[in-house]
């Protein structure tokens, strides 16, 4: 009511994500959605990281069960996976996998963490919204079948484990 001005000045930008390279263990995938980007009206991309089993490269025939990880963006790999050489430190919440992944005795499996940021923020929280679009029904229909081909993930509903903490156990019910 008293009347005064805030001046408010941008002048700081924010870089683009940079994402780190695929390792044997490690691959990166980003896709373009035709849903989102139809929503939108503008570009709009889907991204995963996968950890793959070990054998995965000298076992082309077998096709693997999945566990699909949801949460908040994030690039570093599913559950803490570290191997040596990594660049990515390992944090103090999350046990080191190496060990148990590359042993004889661990299930071999793919586990799956996805990227569904939006324009105006870095989680669209995994579903349908009429005002941020079809993010439920793309990940559904476009990415995790762009994964099941490109990674050789079993289709088999009982081969599938969707999961989540916080934030992202609400999303994975509703992605189910």
């Amino acid at each position: 009511a008293a009347g005064y001005a805030i001046k408010l000045e941008l002048n700081k930008v924010i870089p683009p994500v940079e994402v780190p390279a695929d390792t044997a263990w490690v691959k990166r995938v980003k896709i373009k959605s035709r849903l989102l980007s139809e929503f939108w009206g503008q570009p709009i991309h889907l991204g995963a990281t996968v950890l793959l089993p070990k054998g995965y490269e000298t076992h082309p025939e077998v096709r693997y069960p999945v566990v699909y990880d949801q949460g908040h963006f994030s690039l570093r790999v599913p559950f803490g996976f570290r191997a040596d050489g990594d660049s990515e430190p390992p944090r103090q919440d999350e046990p080191g996998l190496y060990p148990a992944w590359v042993s004889d005795d661990f299930p071999r499996l793919i586990v799956v963490t996805f990227q569904h940021p939006t324009p105006y923020y870095d989680d669209s929280y995994a579903v349908d919204s009429a005002n941020n679009g079809p993010y439920g029904r793309a990940l559904l229909t476009e990415l995790i079948p762009y994964l099941e081909g490109r990674f050789r993930i079993s289709r088999e509903p009982a081969e599938r484990l969707l999961t989540g903490g916080s934030t992202g156990g609400w999303e994975s019910l509703a992605l189910q």
